[in-house]
């Protein structure tokens, strides 16, 4: 059955979304876009789902907050309901090409500055997905031109991919994160390994060496068209002098955009003009004031310990006192400390 045929019979029935969040709320307008009816459950909203509401959906659309462990969706098997995540439903219904951009740090910084340069390159581009607008609102948008979708895909969105069929994937890096969730680094790592097995045959695939060494480790196949890139090389290429991505961190951001572009035969002098005017969004390594010749920075959005560490890193040979604090993830702070 061909997903349009598949939407039909679906739509025979409301469709239950999961989540009042930014995914749950953009599915449930592409729901209505297409002309069926969506029901929002949301615990926060004390609307609960239920084996009664179980009978009478005819699938599930997830936001990617639920743990796989939530009793709703345990209810949801058992009524024998297909569940879907919010970015594999409106993938079906997006009609231009889609980059998948993952990693634990990084991901945001490279969607934001690929899809800039993809515009400097005269290809129209929209950044969507976990850097915080929905795909199913993309869906939805009227547009004149064909857009490709810049899609930034966190583990929690990749690891129940079934539809999705990225035309590219740029993974930055792989390190301990979300611990909480996934319970062990392979498990992390096989969600957003989801991807890779989502890709279009003959795609890119774009690694930082270290999420190569990974998927060896765990005897993963690479794909035909994988390109690894070793950021600490003594002899990688920089970013434009004077932006930010002429070092580290950053840097690693621009090699991987810059290896997309050289794949998919685009003009390397957009990406590095889109480099040169490229704004970072707020708390990414942003310096705040200098008071009594003391420099004050925000990296708040630091929020794992190889992201500290890398922007810790940043600041050799000088002192550096780093205040941080936040939810435990899962990660080694024995490890973080004496690093």
């Amino acid at each position: 059955m061909s997903w349009p045929e598949a939407f039909e019979v679906y739509t025979q029935k409301p469709i239950a979304i999961f989540g009042a969040g930014v995914s749950g709320l953009a599915a449930k307008r592409l729901v209505e876009h297409k002309g069926g009816e969506a029901w929002v459950f949301d615990e926060q909203c004390g609307n609960p789902f239920n084996p009664q509401a179980a009978r009478e959906v005819g699938l599930v659309i997830l936001s990617p907050g639920f743990s796989p462990e939530h009793p709703w969706l345990k209810i949801a098997h058992e009524a024998h309901l297909r569940i879907l995540p919010e970015l594999d439903f409106a993938s079906v219904f997006w009609p231009g090409p889609l980059i998948a951009i993952t990693g634990t740090n990084g991901k945001s910084t490279l969607t934001e500055l690929l899809c800039a340069a993809l515009k400097e390159a005269h290809h129209p581009a929209v950044s969507v997905g976990n850097i915080g607008y929905a795909l199913s609102l993309a869906v939805i948008e009227p547009n004149e031109l064909p857009q490709t979708a810049v899609c930034e895909v966190s583990s929690f969105q990749a690891e129940n991919l079934e539809l999705l069929t990225p035309d590219a994937l740029l993974w930055t890096n792989f390190s301990e994160d979300h611990l909480e969730r996934h319970l062990s680094l392979e498990s992390y790592f096989r969600a957003k390994w989801r991807l890779v097995e989502r890709l279009k045959p003959g795609a890119p695939c774009i690694l930082g060496a270290e999420v190569a060494r990974v998927a060896q480790s765990l005897n993963l196949c690479l794909p035909a068209k994988t390109k690894v890139i070793d950021f600490a090389a003594p002899n990688a290429s920089r970013g434009p002098q004077g932006t930010v991505f002429y070092t580290r961190p950053q840097q690693d951001n621009y090699l991987l955009a810059k290896a997309y572009f050289e794949a998919a035969g685009l003009d390397l002098q957009a990406l590095e003009r889109a480099a040169r005017s490229l704004q970072l969004s707020p708390h990414r390594l942003q310096k705040v004031a200098t008071v009594g010749g003391v420099g004050f920075w925000n990296d708040s959005k630091g929020t794992n310990f190889a992201a500290v560490l890398a922007a810790l890193n940043y600041f050799k040979p000088n002192k550096v006192l780093w205040l941080g604090g936040g939810k435990a993830k899962g990660g080694d702070i024995a490890q973080f400390a004496r690093t």
